[in-house]
């Protein structure tokens, strides 16, 4: 059943985009489908939901008609993302947006881009299967992209008889992937998608779990605003157009911000150029923030010619 309250542009919850990842099998979908049941929509795919919608900022605050993170509907406008599934809920003081992509090494486009939009990945690990390589290959996208937090969920716990020495192998080693990765991994939670245990409620078959479940673990995890402010200026370019004689470079600012007048540097060809005028769906601002759409226009017809925009400082 269709919330409401989760698609009206004057929601007042914070928003929250969580990438689901992990190998197929491993049990990511019906965690996703446990989260939205009794609290949201059930999944949709991408194209049924872009009818609607074109973008998603990856910034708290109010929910716009257009929802689709724009560079997964970059994806199903290019051919593909057609096997990405989204679905809409509200738990306490948030709401929450789910990207559920394929994790098959033939779908790694398609979990970059669901990368690229979320807040969280959420690193789905099969119990009795341990840390295998579509674990390590999404820990690998979500650094990549910069995704601000990171939650391990150890799914199936009940193939290992919730199992704590279990639980605690496969923490451990993800937690030192984590660290090679500067993967910001903020908890690691054991559940049960099948039978529900420890996604919503406590349950008394992991009661040497001493954390909170996932489902409120999620209600307060960092959605990362705050530290991207504080970094230099990233913003991939996904296409560069034409404003005024001028280029326009539009893509999502995924760390610092951007001033009309401000310098930025354009990679590779490591050319600088000042921000003439930043355009946005809602309006013209003066500062374009992290998590939105932009589209800055060089004040001197500095020919992008790339993929990717930098400020000051040089890209690592």
């Amino acid at each position: 059943m269709t919330n409401p309250e989760v698609r009206s542009p004057h929601a007042r919850r914070a928003l929250l985009c969580l990438s689901a990842c992990g190998a197929p099998g491993a049990g990511k979908t019906t965690l996703v489908e446990r989260l939205l049941a009794g609290h949201g929509t059930a999944p949709e795919d991408a194209g049924a939901l872009a009818a609607q919608s074109t973008r998603l900022a990856r910034s708290p605050g109010l929910i716009e008609r257009t929802l689709l993170p724009e560079r997964l509907l970059a994806e199903r406008e290019s051919g593909h993302g057609g096997d990405v599934a989204f679905g809409f809920f509200s738990f306490g003081q948030r709401s929450f947006l789910t990207v559920d992509a394929p994790g098959d090494d033939a779908h790694t486009r398609e979990a970059l881009a669901a990368a690229a939009s979320a807040h969280v990945a959420l690193i789905v690990v099969d119990a009795s299967e341990g840390v295998g390589s579509a674990a390590r290959r999404h820990g690998i996208l979500a650094s990549l992209m910069a995704v601000p937090s990171a939650v391990l969920v150890v799914t199936q716990m009940d193939r290992v008889g919730y199992s704590q020495a279990v639980f605690a192998r496969i923490t451990d080693e993800y937690r030192a992937l984590a660290e090679e990765l500067r993967l910001p991994l903020v908890a690691a939670v054991p559940v049960s998608g099948l039978t529900g245990d420890n996604v919503v409620e406590p349950s008394a078959s992991l009661s040497w779990y001493e954390g909170p479940p996932l489902l409120p673990l999620l209600e307060t995890v960092d959605d990362g605003t705050a530290r991207a402010l504080e970094r230099p200026l990233r913003m991939p370019v996904r296409s560069v157009t034409s404003d005024g004689g001028r280029p326009a470079l539009s893509g999502t600012i995924v760390s610092g911000s951007v001033r009309c007048g401000g310098a930025v540097r354009v990679q590779p060809s490591g050319r600088v150029s000042r921000v003439a005028r930043i355009l946005f769906t809602a309006g013209d601002p003066e500062q374009g923030r992290p998590g939105r759409p932009a589209r800055p226009r060089a004040a001197d017809g500095a020919q992008a010619g790339a993929r990717s925009s930098w400020p000051e400082a040089n890209p690592p």
